[in-house]
């Protein structure tokens, strides 16, 4: 599965590291058609490549992590249920 990303998610500071640079965190949810996406988001931050905007492009976040998850149809259809497992173990 291939997916795309272009969005803009608020972070704040969890945590100012001993060399300066910021540790933020930020959540988004978007619902769609009965279907949740979440999107968390945490790096590491140097704040001299923010902007006027405090704003920062993903490629400038050191140790980026993007994690998505979801609720809803597609959510759960991607998901094997406990019967499909034990199947796909004994083949």
């Amino acid at each position: 599965r291939s997916t795309q990303l272009q969005d803009t998610v608020a972070c704040q500071v969890v945590q100012i590291l001993p060399n300066g640079s910021l540790m933020v965190q930020g959540q988004k949810t978007v619902q769609i058609n009965k279907e949740r996406q979440d999107l968390i988001v945490t790096g590491i931050v140097n704040p001299y490549y923010l902007d006027r905007n405090n704003t920062i492009q993903s490629r400038m976040v050191g140790n980026l992590q993007l994690l998505q998850g979801g609720k809803g149809v597609v959510s759960r259809q991607q998901n094997d249920g406990i019967a499909n497992k034990v199947f796909q173990f004994f083949n």
